[in-house]
């Protein structure tokens, strides 16, 4: 599995740690932990290309898929990323997502319309075994028809070159991580968060971008969604 995180040294931020900042650290141990044992967890059930895992922690959210999702053009994501399992997509604003260490300059920053990036994570292990620490995993069924609606939605938020093929702009904070260059415009209306519910929207799934702008929205949706999915619990 390569080491797409390596970057150069990091200089001490100009604002005392951010909640951005410290949630990335967060995240940044749990997603470090479980690359140690990478090829170990490849052994782990089968993916299950049927269902969509909604991420948050707290304050940002990302949507993940099983590997063996992606066929024809997206076929080359999983391939940049040999052996993963599943597959976390995070859409922002591409100067604070790549900062790293976010500060609430670069946060109130990223409320003004910018350039977008997405993040790509490969896991070996499905997303409600690979983050702790606070990170919150809901698990959704998707319809095929719904399948490919998401499909296409992920295709079209990635920004693609004359050639066709997909832009890497630099190694993600995390092994396995790489931010790619994306379509759309970030702004206080379109968030991360707008972001994810539009792409489970696209999905086919019961939930609205109308006045999301923080991950709390998402993730309330997402829950009850979750809920009424639920089997019924049989009677004593």
């Amino acid at each position: 599995m390569p080491d797409l995180s390596q970057r150069g040294p990091r200089g001490p931020a100009t604002l005392p740690a951010s909640p951005f900042a410290k949630a990335r650290r967060r995240l940044q141990a749990t997603v470090l932990g479980i690359s140690l044992a990478f090829g170990a967890a490849a052994v782990n059930a089968a993916p299950l290309p049927s269902h969509v895992y909604v991420v948050s922690n707290g304050w940002h959210t990302e949507i993940g898929l099983s590997a063996s999702f992606f066929t024809g053009p997206l076929a080359a994501i999983p391939r940049a990323f040999p052996g993963a399992r599943y597959l976390v997509f995070g859409w922002g604003e591409r100067a604070f997502y790549m900062s790293p260490a976010p500060t609430w300059t670069e946060a109130l920053r990223a409320l003004l319309p910018a350039r977008a990036v997405l993040l790509v994570l490969a896991l070996g292990t499905a997303p409600p075994r690979a983050f702790t620490a606070g990170i919150h995993v809901v698990v959704l069924p998707l319809r095929p028809s719904g399948g490919k609606d998401l499909a296409a939605f992920l295709w079209q938020s990635f920004a693609k070159p004359p050639s066709g093929s997909l832009e890497r702009i630099a190694g993600g904070p995390y092994p396995a991580s790489a931010f790619y260059a994306a379509t759309g415009t970030y702004d206080g209306g379109y968030t991360c968060n707008t972001w994810t519910a539009d792409a489970l929207r696209h999905a086919g799934l019961s939930v609205t971008t109308a006045g999301v702008v923080f991950a709390g929205q998402v993730m309330r949706q997402v829950r009850r969604l979750r809920a009424e999915s639920a089997p019924p619990t049989a009677s004593p």
